[in-house]
């Protein structure tokens, strides 16, 4: 991604805001600062660093203290603090729901939409934070509603707390996706974006701008990683490093380096038939992202095994930093989106 493209996403004259997005996961954290200048805008920070075991499990914040010493470093590089902060919210941490309400029927839109909380989440009710969007759509309201549990999101707002924020806004990190990478007159076409992570691989469905289906597997480059070591008795720093540096093109570890991507592709195939009967639209293409997406020919595999077009976006950058562009996006964006901080639960 060139960030001088950035941009072209923003509105003009809101001085010299900065927004910053944290994407945190199980293995990493990337934080990016997104600024403006004379209505330019541009990257001003980006950090990246791997956290060490035990501060973040499945996405739920098991060390606070830890965590916010680690937030501290990785974004120490800004002069000042950015003025709004944006944090992705993992598949493993949100609930997500997409639905219709006819107009008719839509006399409190915001009734209606609890009640589909209390059919649909498999959570009690009153342990949810909600929060929605709706689209006029004629004889229609199109309703993209997302769920977190109190106990798991109050971890986070403790660490935005502690980092000096009073508020903050929380976001599905798949919506963040979405704004980062599908812009322009691709926003029209049907897209999957998988997002080949360390531990979990997100699969997204994107259309006209918006999600439209999140699933996913709690499989990654870990597994392959380990797959490696396991096999010639290496260590996984050693292991690591192999993968990356050779990947395809080391014919010892083809078989290892198949396994993970075979059971992605799986999944693909399922949603692919699963959306393209609900919507009655074919999608068009693929995006791969994610640290699996950095393995030497791994792009080239995918596009092999799947009957769609695969695209890699071009540099290290642009795959690693794509959650935390788009949550950083978002302290631009003028239209009113999902965000689950409450400041008093």
């Amino acid at each position: 991604m060139n960030f001088d493209l950035i941009k072209h996403f923003f509105y003009k004259g809101q001085g010299d805001k900065e927004s910053g997005g944290f994407d945190i996961s199980d293995h990493s954290i990337e934080f990016v600062v997104v600024g403006q200048d004379a209505g330019e805008a541009h990257i001003r920070f980006k950090d990246r660093i791997v956290l060490p075991e035990n501060l973040v499990e499945e996405g739920v914040i098991v060390d606070v203290p830890g965590l916010v010493k680690m937030l501290r470093g990785v974004s120490s590089g800004g002069k000042e603090a950015p003025s709004v902060l944006v944090v992705g919210l993992g598949e493993r941490v949100v609930y997500m729901h997409w639905f219709s309400v006819p107009k008719a029927e839509a006399k409190n839109l915001k009734a209606s939409v609890e009640e589909e909380a209390k059919k649909i989440f498999p959570v009690n009710y009153q342990e949810l934070v909600l929060d929605y969007v709706s689209r006029d759509t004629g004889d229609f309201y199109e309703i993209i509603l997302a769920a977190g549990e109190k106990k798991v999101l109050q971890k986070y707002q403790e660490v935005v707390r502690r980092l000096g924020y009073k508020t903050a806004i929380f976001e599905p990190e798949s919506l963040a996706l979405v704004r980062s990478v599908v812009r322009g007159d691709d926003m029209v076409t049907p897209t999957l974006i998988v997002d080949f992570g360390f531990r979990y691989t997100g699969l997204y469905v994107a259309e006209g701008g918006n999600i439209r289906l999140v699933s996913g597997l709690r499989r990654g480059g870990e597994e392959i990683t380990l797959a490696i070591a396991d096999k010639f008795k290496i260590s996984k720093k050693d292991a690591e490093t192999r993968k990356i540096k050779l990947g395809f093109k080391d014919s010892e570890l083809l078989l290892i380096l198949q396994f993970i991507p075979q059971l992605i592709i799986q999944e693909i195939g399922k949603l692919k038939i699963f959306y393209e009967k609900v919507s009655g639209k074919n999608i068009e293409r693929i995006i791969l992202l994610g640290g699996g997406a950095l393995i030497p020919g791994m792009p080239e595999y995918f596009s092999r095994n799947v009957e769609k077009p695969v695209l890699l976006l071009s540099g290290d950058e642009s795959i690693l930093y794509s959650g935390a562009i788009g949550l950083a996006m978002r302290g631009f964006d003028p239209e009113p989106g999902i965000n689950l901080f409450r400041e008093n639960y």
